[in-house]
């Protein structure tokens, strides 16, 4: 410690001496020379670093509902138009009877039906191969609209198996 002291002391108002601005700059040098030699060490272990995890398959649910609709005289009408989302029919004045199922890779969804303004919604439709059975009665032309959706509906107006729909006067 007193040979340190004795080495880098400079007295007030004193010129340097040689001995002591060596000290200082041998000093000063390692000081640098840590620096870099701990910074090239820290860049090699940064570059030369690899970690393997396993990746993993991310998949998204598939949910569809398959539509039946056979008007009064137990005949199949054909859908107007068949979309990603949903399925659409025109329908004429009558009742109709709607067979609805579940199929896809989730567990369960639901049907939204969308007849003219009015906006319904089904009861759990699970794709076990369960159906659900439900009459429109329609006394003016419409137009519907059947939408699955996975997951649940968590309103309380829902349609069940066995119930009618009526729409219009």
């Amino acid at each position: 410690m007193k040979f340190i002291k004795r080495m880098l002391y400079v007295p007030k108002h004193e010129k340097i001496p040689e001995a002591t601005m060596t000290a200082h700059t041998v000093v000063c040098a390692a000081g640098i020379l840590l620096c870099l030699t701990m910074l090239s060490m820290t860049t090699w272990a940064w570059f030369s670093d690899s970690a393997v995890t396993r990746s993993g398959t991310v998949q998204t649910a598939d949910y569809r509902v398959v539509v039946t609709v056979k008007d009064s005289n137990d005949e199949t009408v054909a859908e107007e138009a068949h979309g990603a989302y949903g399925t659409q029919y025109r329908l004429p004045v009558g009742k109709y009877a709607v067979s609805l199922n579940g199929e896809g890779s989730a567990q369960n969804g639901y049907c939204r039906l969308e007849i003219g303004d009015a906006t319904y919604y089904t009861v759990p439709l699970l794709t076990d191969g369960t159906t659900l059975n439900f009459t429109v009665e329609l006394n003016c032309e419409q137009t519907i609209e059947f939408n699955g959706n996975w997951g649940s509906y968590s309103g309380s107006d829902v349609i069940a198996s066995g119930e009618a729909i009526v729409i219009g006067d």
